[in-house]
């Protein structure tokens, strides 16, 4: 936590993902597009005022405990941490909304995908460290042995390798999660 915390010495504004993504999302296959979260679709990274894809909280807002409940262009704060943050289909970012991440997608639940398993759980992991925030408390999920089995069964790839670098670039600090895997299990197993 004092590392991740100490190092991260630039908050970039909610609204200055609009155009980072470009950097941290990038579709090394084609140049100009970014990969969304949850389906790996590639979109062109020009906003279009939320459209086609938005900024997608993956800890949801209305589940921070008060950290990032109202957000604007100008707000930075925990919602606005790029490793936090990534861009999502609008129509799958509006059906999510604030449900809880479990196995199946329903009313209650919401599963990422099986390639973005992995990618949330370590997301939330950080932010669970770097922020203070407690998965089951704030009902983010009901089950933490699911979220640790997803970072354990979908490993990081290249891809989330990359954003790691390029958002440590901008802010200054890393997620622990991405470089170190096993530290998910010496601290939630």
């Amino acid at each position: 936590k004092k590392v991740i915390t100490n190092t991260h010495t630039y908050t970039p504004k909610y609204g200055d993902a609009k155009t980072l993504f470009a950097l941290t999302d990038n579709d090394p296959l084609k140049p100009g597009n970014i990969i969304m979260t949850y389906t790996s679709d590639s979109i062109s990274s020009t906003w279009d005022q939320g459209v086609t894809w938005n900024r997608e909280h993956i800890w949801p807002k209305s589940l921070s405990g008060g950290l990032y409940n109202s957000m604007s262009d100008s707000s930075r704060n925990a919602g606005s941490d790029l490793h936090h943050i990534r861009p999502a289909l609008t129509a799958i970012n509006s059906s999510r909304g604030n449900k809880m991440y479990g196995s199946v997608t329903n009313e209650t639940y919401f599963y990422p995908g099986d390639n973005f398993t992995g990618d949330t759980a370590r997301i939330l992991f950080y932010l669970s460290i770097r922020y203070d925030m407690d998965m089951l408390e704030l009902k983010v999920c009901d089950d933490l042995s699911l979220i640790l089995n997803w970072h354990n069964q979908d490993n990081v790839d290249n891809l989330e390798r990359n954003r790691n670098i390029q958002v440590q670039t901008i802010q200054g600090n890393y997620n622990p999660f991405i470089d170190n895997p096993w530290l998910a299990d010496r601290i939630w197993k």
